[in-house]
């Protein structure tokens, strides 16, 4: 809440305005040369001090920012006044059982974007269709940002379109379809996990529920990874029941049998209630151990707590053996990624051979982002870069390179430097530990 407020600007970039206002010359002390109006379509005077635009719809696929604005306005008050949004709430008006949903606004009148999203999921599902609210917003006016002097509320009707931001599975798959995804969460960057599906024909993988990019490829085998590109042909498996795992960070696939063993714990945002089952070479998919975190985990098999495996663990790439304890992966250094490697009943905690670190998928040298070994020797990762960035082995800057990108598509023989990036964009980086090279390249 600011103290003094002599002109708003809030511009609504993907809505263009939301509520009807109602009000007489002088409310909220405002100067009559200096009306309250909404940027949006077709604005209505309301009075000679009052233009008002009333709005309609937000399509959330079209906002890029992490908050919507959801009364947008401009306005000059007198010295010490400014206009604080208070409470915003939403009811479906043809949900099966509609309810209140009740959100602090900011001050600014903005609301965050996925609270939205997971509205209309929790009212309607997760298709994609245009969804009507009724809507009421409360303001009031304040002086010095303490006492509020007058409050209005507002009424109109909201119109929004959900979206979807993750990689889903089409096709023949047990109680889904072509038209119907089954949603796969994100255990760290890069590394998309699907619950366990049924598999009866032929699949594919598609992003926010459309075709704009896909991905299909050739099986090889249950357990191990293989290629897909996008617009590649439909994934033909054996029917039978599957986890599958995407590494997007490298355009590799994994299907995993329901059966074995798995990982099991609080991390990726479960909370004791999914298994993350290993492959054929006994490892797990890594997942993001945040610092100061303590991270419990444990294996089990068959996705049953008859037979678990747990221990005392005391740092990263450590082993440890059958016990009942859970173990803790308790982080007070920086963000990692982990995975869990199981042999002869041992269970070593193991961190990336090589990763991307720096201004990457938005973070600040704070978070390691793995590579994927495609063929001997040819380390992969494919992020969305901002600026700068570098290589280092196993989340630890004892070995770690850097270099110059002179063009992109060139190799280059690391060095000190950080690597920097033309442009903000989404890039492939491959390092060839046999040639010793870093080549640089945009991602599809």
């Amino acid at each position: 809440m600011k103290t003094v407020m002599k002109k708003i600007a809030i511009i609504a970039s993907a809505v263009a305005g939301l509520f009807l206002l109602s009000c007489t010359p002088g409310d909220y002390g405002i100067k009559p040369e200096s009306p309250i109006h909404y940027d949006a379509p077709e604005a209505v005077t309301i009075s000679t001090d009052v233009v008002v635009t009333p709005v309609a719809e937000i399509k959330l696929a079209e906002v890029s920012e992490q908050e919507v604005v959801v009364a947008p306005y401009t306005a000059e008050l007198p010295e010490g006044q400014s206009i604080n949004y208070v409470k915003l709430t939403l009811k479906a008006v043809d949900a099966e059982k509609p309810v209140d949903h009740v959100f602090e606004l900011n001050a600014d009148g903005k609301i965050a974007k996925a609270e939205l999203q997971s509205m209309v999921t929790e009212d309607y599902g997760k298709d994609l269709e245009p969804r009507s609210y009724k809507a009421s917003v409360v303001i009031s006016v304040v002086v010095d940002g303490v006492s509020a002097i007058d409050s209005r509320e507002f009424e109109a009707v909201l119109k929004i379109t959900p979206t979807s931001e993750v990689w889903g599975l089409v096709g023949s798959i047990t109680g889904f379809s072509w038209d119907n995804d089954a949603e796969l969460k994100k255990v760290c960057p890069g590394v998309w996990v699907s619950d366990v599906i049924e598999v009866t024909g032929e699949f594919k993988l598609r992003f926010g529920r459309a075709w704009d990019q896909n991905r299909g490829g050739t099986f090889v085998a249950a357990g191990q990874p293989f290629a897909v590109t996008n617009n590649g042909s439909n994934i033909s498996v054996p029917a039978g029941k599957y986890q599958v795992i995407f590494r997007e960070a490298s355009n590799q696939v994994i299907l995993n049998p329901a059966s074995g063993w798995g990982v099991i714990g609080a991390f990726a945002g479960s909370s004791w209630n999914w298994d993350l089952f290993l492959s054929a070479d006994g490892c797990s998919e890594f997942f993001a151990v945040a610092k100061g975190e303590d991270c419990q985990v444990k294996l089990r098999k068959d996705a049953d707590w008859g037979t678990n495996l747990g221990g005392t663990f005391a740092g990263y790439d450590e082993e440890c053996v059958e016990s009942g304890d859970n173990i803790s992966l308790k982080n007070d250094a920086e963000n990692k990624v982990v995975r869990l490697k199981l042999v002869s009943n041992k269970v070593t905690v193991e961190t990336p051979a090589w990763a991307l670190i720096g201004q990457v998928e938005g973070s600040g040298w704070d978070m390691d982002y793995p590579m994927y070994e495609t063929a001997p020797g040819n380390w992969v990762g494919i992020y969305t870069i901002q600026k700068e960035f570098k290589l280092r082995a196993h989340c630890d800057w004892g070995v770690n390179m850097g270099g110059t990108l002179a063009a992109l598509g060139t190799p280059f023989a690391p060095g000190g430097d950080n690597i920097i990036v033309p442009e903000e964009g989404k890039y492939m980086v491959v390092f060839n530990s046999t040639a010793n090279t870093i080549t640089v390249t945009k991602a599809e």
